[in-house]
């Protein structure tokens, strides 16, 4: 029991060094404190760096993490034992909540143990919080990236689709249906992320290959008009010259 109560002054002493620094020799270790004012400032932080975390607003969990590093440091009489007990268990906080939230992170299994030591090489209370924050952003900053792609495979699908299926009568309530959302909601986030209707970006697609087809062959138009998906000549040769500003077979002779 003594060698283990030795061992724990001696890592309490090692903690000091947050407080007091390093060059100099800590005599008066601080005992082992009962405070809860770490479990204070710990509730506070769980509610920000929630509320960060359900918006999954990085800004908002940066500055929860300086709002807990400003209170701990206004705190005149906190040890370094608890300084590092509050900044492990704020990490660790931040993993409930993950998991809370069902949010995925690539390493979670290691997280923890991966700060934790790194957190023990630290020298001062402000770099023990400036670990802590570049670990909890790096983390955010690859959940928010996943979660964007993920927001992004409809419209990644639905891109491909019509690709391979241009040449065909294709609806949005088809490729809507194909994604899984109503047409109103996919239209919507359609135009958001490429910054055209679902329309314009089939039109877009059609256009591109009738351009490609009167380059490269000899087809008729009216043959390239039912490849590129259209029933209706008028209305192709239209189209056509209201995208390019030529008549196919204007464009034609001047690029082929």
């Amino acid at each position: 029991n003594m060698l283990k109560d030795s061992l724990r002054t001696a890592e309490i002493a090692v903690e000091q060094r947050l407080i007091e620094g390093t060059q100099k020799i800590i005599e008066n270790v601080p005992p082992q404190n009962s405070s809860n004012y770490g479990d204070i400032l710990l509730s506070d932080f769980t509610k920000d760096i929630e509320a960060a975390l359900e918006t999954l607003n990085l800004d908002a969990a940066e500055n929860a993490i300086d709002t807990l590093k400003e209170k701990a440091l206004n705190k005149s009489d906190i040890s370094g034992q608890e300084m590092f007990r509050l900044v492990v268990d704020a990490c660790s906080t931040y993993l409930v909540m993950l998991r809370n939230y069902k949010l995925n992170m690539e390493n979670s299994g290691t997280f923890l143990e991966d700060f934790s030591y790194r957190a023990d090489l630290e020298s001062s209370a402000l770099q023990l919080f400036a670990c802590l924050k570049e670990a909890i952003s790096q983390s955010m900053a690859g959940i928010i990236e996943c979660k964007k792609q993920d927001d992004l495979k409809p419209i990644r699908i639905a891109k491909q689709y019509i690709m391979e299926n241009y040449m065909k009568p294709i609806t949005l309530d088809e490729v809507s249906s194909l994604v899984g959302f109503n047409a109103t909601y996919f239209s919507t986030i359609f135009k958001k992320e490429t910054n055209s209707s679902f329309v314009e970006y089939l039109t877009q697609v059609r256009m591109e290959a009738a351009k490609e087809l009167l380059r490269e062959t000899r087809l008729s138009v009216a043959e390239i008009c039912e490849r590129v998906g259209y029933s209706d000549l008028k209305h192709f040769t239209k189209c056509f010259k209201k995208y390019t500003g030529l008549k196919p077979n204007e464009f034609r002779k001047l690029y082929s």
